[in-house]
């Protein structure tokens, strides 16, 4: 390969690298349709649940950085493919992501309830998932959890 073709390249490696400039919040918003049919491990039925899903995100890259925080509200109705039980599910997501864009080290923190309501003698759910992973300097994970909860009334 021509070294003339190379040099620019590197060059422009070198100032992408070196130069990282802080980059002001990037936000996004936006409601997405959901139609989904999804098992309900209280009542033993799938359930057909359609409505929307509001989402909001943000991004802030400084020098060494990356930080991502995302918001996710959900409020579906349903119908019981098997009893016509009608639901009513809502629920909330958050997740945080802090990177360092020059090792790659950093952590990822996922928090979702859900509640499912059941009308008439369909029981409840109320489902919790914690998730948390932390790698360091050596690329290492040095902490990973998950937890997971289902309650049924």
């Amino acid at each position: 390969m021509s070294t003339r073709l190379l040099r620019p390249a590197v060059l422009a490696i070198v100032l992408l690298i070196g130069a990282r400039p802080t980059v002001p919040a990037i936000l996004f918003h936006d409601t997405v349709a959901v139609d989904t049919i999804v098992p309900d491990p209280c009542s033993g039925e799938d359930v057909h649940f359609t409505g929307v899903a509001e989402v909001s995100a943000n991004l802030t890259i400084n020098n060494s950085q990356a930080h991502a925080f995302a918001l996710v509200n959900i409020h579906l109705t349903g119908t019981g493919l098997t009893s016509g039980a009608n639901y009513l599910l809502n629920g909330k997501g958050s997740a945080t992501q802090t990177v360092d864009n020059f090792t790659g080290t950093g952590e990822v923190t996922t928090l979702v309830t859900q509640v499912v309501i059941g009308h008439g003698s369909v029981p409840d759910a109320i489902a919790q998932l914690h998730f948390h992973i932390t790698v360091d300097a050596n690329g290492i994970v040095s902490a990973l959890f998950s937890t997971a909860k289902l309650i049924c009334n």
